[in-house]
């Protein structure tokens, strides 16, 4: 190997002091030798193991040769490792290479140790200067990754407060100018944000709005073609939920009309996204449809348009996703409403039957060819004394009671085991003077209450049609106590 380097392998060893080989042109001549064969292995420890030893042991002054030795090293240093460094090692390699390359600048140009040294140099600067900035790039995306991993897992981990402030932080630095990337996660987080918001929040309204002001800010910003493109996609994103936030509010205030009309409206918006537009025209004719009693007139209509509804969303499934999805909802929303109404059916099937073998002498009551009546009432879970105030309600509801009427109640009090006192009492209760208004609620309120108090989403309902009608609150729960 030379003696320059079985000192140096003696020294990396051992660390013990080399011994002094002297200055002489022959050691100069195997330093260079050595120190070029270091550089061309990549060796660059060695290469600066090197230098330090051979200014050492030829007790020579640190001349220009020495820094542009040292300069070369960590230039070339940098260039081949930096990528695969530690951050601290790199900065430590940068500080080197930047002290070496400025005293070999100074003593170029004082002394000029030889012909086009200064070029050299100078050379040398550009590509520290160049293999710096690469780095630095290097270290920024490095960073910026980290970032955003960082924020993609707080934002699956819907702790977006947390997420939105860790972005602020980070393009709070002077180095993070705000660009495309902040507006995207701006918007994403503001939308996930809304997303969570129930429709019936106070909030919602205040969320979408600044919602729909960072999504306008990020469109501005976005120049490239893939971030139109990455723009466009969330924005459709944005607009679908905001379609959907409304939907819900009305389909929870049973405005199925005002529903498809905004369904219409994202279509028009959004008109290439034929798949999310039949999503939801299915969801409005689903939700109709299981609040439907299979008894109304309309009943089979809105079942014929939950089926096509449904068809319609199959043909625009597009992607494995969307047809896993539509696979999904098929099997657990769509079957399980067939199959409660298949049992409705039944039941009502079977009421409807007891019904009209005690009416048909009397006529009391009209029965259509399916076994149903737009007024028949479910009394298989009632008590006896609920269900003969049900009939009574259904009669009086349609005129006072008479003979015919009398008959019918007297048999279906004998059936239900009751004492001519019990009946007494109820008919008592229900002998209420209704108006046209107030009837038309009591019918809205029989085929909407099947047992126990209304609550929730049903009771607002109620609210709203009572306050339509001009009934007032104690009215309502006068009515009510007597159903």
């Amino acid at each position: 190997m030379g003696l320059i380097f079985d000192i140096i392998d003696s020294v990396l060893s051992s660390n013990h002091e080399p011994a002094n080989i002297g200055f002489n042109q022959e050691a100069w001549d195997i330093f260079n030798e050595e120190f070029a064969r270091a550089l061309d292995a990549d060796n660059f420890e060695k290469a600066e193991a090197l230098i330090t030893l051979y200014y050492k042991n030829n007790e020579t002054e640190k001349d220009f040769y020495f820094y542009w030795y040292r300069a070369i090293t960590y230039v070339r240093w940098l260039e081949s490792f930096a990528p695969s460094l530690e951050k601290e090692a790199v900065t430590k390699l940068q500080q080197k290479a930047a002290k070496a390359l400025r005293q070999a600048a100074k003593l170029a140009n004082d002394g000029n140790p030889y012909d086009g040294c200064v070029s050299d140099v100078e050379e040398l600067q550009e590509r520290f200067e160049k293999v710096a900035n690469e780095w630095n790039d290097l270290l920024s995306e490095t960073y910026k990754n980290q970032h955003q991993t960082e924020l993609d897992k707080l934002i699956e981990q819907h702790d977006f407060i947390q997420a939105n402030s860790v972005l602020e932080e980070y393009y709070n630095r002077p180095s993070n100018e705000i660009n495309v990337d902040y507006y995207y996660y701006k918007t994403f987080i503001q939308f996930k944000l809304f997303c969570e918001i129930p429709v019936d929040s106070d909030n919602l309204s205040s969320s979408k709005q600044a919602l729909d002001e960072i999504l306008k800010q990020y469109g501005i910003v976005c120049k490239e073609q893939n971030d139109i493109n990455t723009f466009l996609f969330v924005k459709q994103r944005v607009h679908s939920e905001e379609a959907d936030k409304e939907i819900g509010r009305l389909l929870r205030d049973g405005k199925y009309k005002k529903a498809l009309d905004v369904a219409q409206d994202y279509k028009k918006n959004e008109p290439e996204d034929e798949y999310e537009y039949y999503s939801k025209i299915r969801w409005i004719y689903q939700w109709q449809w299981e609040g439907t009693p299979v008894y109304w007139k309309n009943y089979t209509h809105i079942e014929n348009q939950v089926i096509e509804s449904y068809n319609d969303w199959q043909n625009y499934c597009t992607t494995d996703d969307e047809l896993d999805y539509y696979n999904h909802c098929y099997n657990e929303d769509f079957l399980r409403v067939k199959n409660e109404k298949e049992k409705e059916k039944k039941e009502w099937s079977k009421s409807a039957s007891e019904y009209r073998q005690d009416t048909t002498e009397e006529g009391s009551l009209v029965i259509g060819n399916d076994g149903t009546s737009d007024n028949m009432i479910d009394d298989s879970s009632f008590p006896s004394e609920s269900l003969y105030k049900q009939e009574v309600l259904l009669i009086l509801q349609d005129g006072s009671i008479g003979d015919v009427e009398r008959k019918f109640l007297e048999r279906k009090r004998t059936k239900l085991g009751l004492t001519k006192e019990q009946a007494q009492k109820i008919e008592a209760s229900c002998t209420v003077s209704l108006t046209d208004d107030e009837q038309e609620y009591v019918s809205i309120y029989r085929d909407l209450v099947e047992d126990g108090e209304p609550t929730g989403r049903l009771r607002k309902m109620l609210d709203r049609e009572a306050e339509a009608l001009g009934l007032s609150p104690e009215r309502v729960s006068e009515i009510e106590r007597i159903l």
